[in-house]
Parts: C-alpha cells; structure tokens; sequence
C-alpha cells in the first residue's frame, strides 16, 4: 500500500504542514481531505495574525483560530503559531497609541493569544520579519516608537504565558548567506548570550524559478546548507516555514518548468534533512488553487505547491517523498 506523505514524515519524525484558509474548510471538501491526508502541522494563513485577533483595541475575535487548533485537536495534527509579532503589520489602531501604550498592548496581546492556546500549540513565530535586504531593522510604529527591544520582551512574554511552546523568529530572504542572513545570525546569537528564549528559527523560502536578472531566483543549495549549519550550531531548531516555488518566470515548457521545480524541492529537503537540528517543513499553502502566489502576490497563473488544482500530486510532491523515504531508509 502507497504511503501518504504524512505517513513517510511521521516515520522521519518531521512535520510536514502547510498554510491553511480557515475559510475553506467547511468549504471545500477535497481541500480539507487533502489536508488531514497528506499534512501532520498547520500554521494559519491570518487566523492568527494581529488583525484578525484583534481588530480593534481590547476586541479579540478568536473564531478563526480556535477553528483551526480544533481541527488539529480532531485530525492529529500539530499547530504552528503565527504570528504573535509582525511590526510591519500591526493594526491601525496600534500604530497609534504612545510607546507606553505600546508596550502595555504588546504585553496583553501575548499573554491573552499564547495563554489561550497553551499546550495546544507546538510552535509560535514569536517575531515574524524584523529585518530588511540590508540587514537593518524593518521600518514599522513599533520600532519607531518602542525600538529592537520589543523582539526580546515578545519571546520573554511568550515564554511566560506558555512555557511548552517552541518559540521562533521568522524571517524572509534570509535563507543563504547574504546581509540579511548575516544580521539575522548575529542578533539571534546575541539575544541568546542575553538568555532570550529563542528556541528556533524559520527560513521561509518563498523562492522561484526565475528568468535571468529577476528578483524569483532559486538560492544556492550550498549556501542554504552553510547557513541553516550555522544557525544550528547556535543549537537551535531549524524550520522552513513558508515554502513556494513561482515557476510562471521560467522558460520553457510546462512540464520542465514542473521538473525544475520538483529538483529544488528535493534538492532542499535532501540537504535539510542531513542537518539533525532540521525539524519542519511547511508549505505557504495547500495547492495551486488557493496559493497566494496567483491569487494576491502576482496575480498570475502559478503552480507553486506540491499539489496541482484538482488536489493531485504533482513530481514536487513524489520529490520530496522520495527524500524522506530515502532519509528512513539510511536511519533503519
């Protein structure tokens, strides 16, 4: 009998989850089957974000995130938190309020999300998203008003409020060694010296295969492996937490788009997987159909997941089994 993804993960004992659209499970039938079958993590697409929890100040609106940790609960799978903290995208309202006032909400946020959720979330992305290309700080009321130091108070809060929980900074554009990457090390590691409680780091991977001169590259193989060994070494847990790879730039036919495609993805979990610290694999979504590739960032037709748009495995998916099941059988 053919092994589900799920299956060959659990054996590997890694997760493999992916982005889901609250919205859709009680929606598409195919799509939540699919889901339950072939994932054993979920992370929520914005249930969980700032302005859905809170879209208003002191107004919490749980429905969609205690939607998504029930799923979980009933299918057996594992909940990535995410985000408690992306200064870049808090709510209007936030922005608003005095650096004292700040604090106080940022505090409140933290203790009333990751208290709620206790023991029912295996990870948060504590910070999401600090840094820009240069490796400085991203602009935001946050850090205008209350500085870096909100990255150490968030994990101290979050720590507080559920001991259990892995806690994580996530980071974009960070996953080979460049000026991001460099940053992203050496304040993960001072924070650490400070005993912040930092216990892993996500590489988020939204990546593509580009035509020459674009911004939707594939990074170096071997530049990933140097840089998630780097950070491990820091003894922390390795995750890629938001995986897509864009093929609409490429040249070619379809099918060897699909074929480049497939390579990458097995390439990285190949890599990942000899690296001991490496512990999860999340894909920004589900399938084609609803990936937020075609359906917000290009508004273009893509096929950026592991399963086309009728819910079948596309060879990015047999891929990425592969590995695993190749990753068992060097481990029997």
């Amino acid at each position: 009998m053919t092994k589900t993804l799920r299956e060959v993960a659990d054996k590997n004992k890694i997760f493999i989850g992916a982005a889901v659209n609250i919205n859709l499970l009680d929606k598409d039938r195919d799509y939540t089957n699919l889901l339950k079958t072939e994932f054993n993590m979920v992370v929520p697409e914005k249930a969980m974000k700032w302005n859905t929890l809170q879209p208003e100040k002191d107004v919490f609106d749980f429905a969609q995130a205690d939607r998504l940790v029930s799923f979980a609960e009933e299918n057996k799978m594992a909940v990535r938190g995410h985000t408690l903290v992306w200064g870049a995208r808090m709510p209007d309202w936030f922005n608003k309020l005095s650096p004292g006032e700040m604090n106080k909400s940022l505090e409140e946020h933290i203790n009333k999300v990751a208290g709620r959720y206790k023991k029912k979330v295996h990870a948060w992305d504590v910070v999401n998203e600090a840094l820009e290309d240069s490796g400085e700080y991203a602009d935001s009321g946050l850090m205008k008003s209350v500085g870096s130091e909100y990255i150490e108070k968030s994990f101290r809060l979050a720590k507080k409020a559920d001991p259990i929980a892995r806690l994580f900074w996530n980071e974009w554009g960070a996953d080979c060694i460049n000026k991001r990457s460099d940053r992203f090390y050496e304040l993960v590691k001072t924070l650490l010296l400070r005993n912040v409680p930092i216990e892993g780091v996500g590489f988020q991977m939204h990546t593509g295969l580009g035509r020459p001169k674009t911004t939707t590259t594939l990074p170096d193989i071997e530049s990933v492996r140097e840089n998630f060994e780097r950070f491990a070494k820091l003894g922390l847990e390795i995750h890629i937490t938001e995986m897509d790879v864009q093929i609409q730039e490429a040249e070619g036919l379809h099918e060897e788009k699909l074929k480049k495609e497939a390579k990458f993805y097995g390439d990285i979990v190949n890599m990942a997987l000899h690296i001991p610290q490496f512990k999860a694999l999340l894909l920004w979504g589900v399938n084609d159909k609803y990936s937020w590739v075609s359906t917000w960032l290009t508004h273009k037709d893509d096929a950026p997941l592991m399963f086309d748009k009728d819910n079948k495995p596309k060879l990015a998916y047999y891929a990425v089994k592969k590995a695993l099941e190749n990753n068992v059988k060097l481990h029997i």
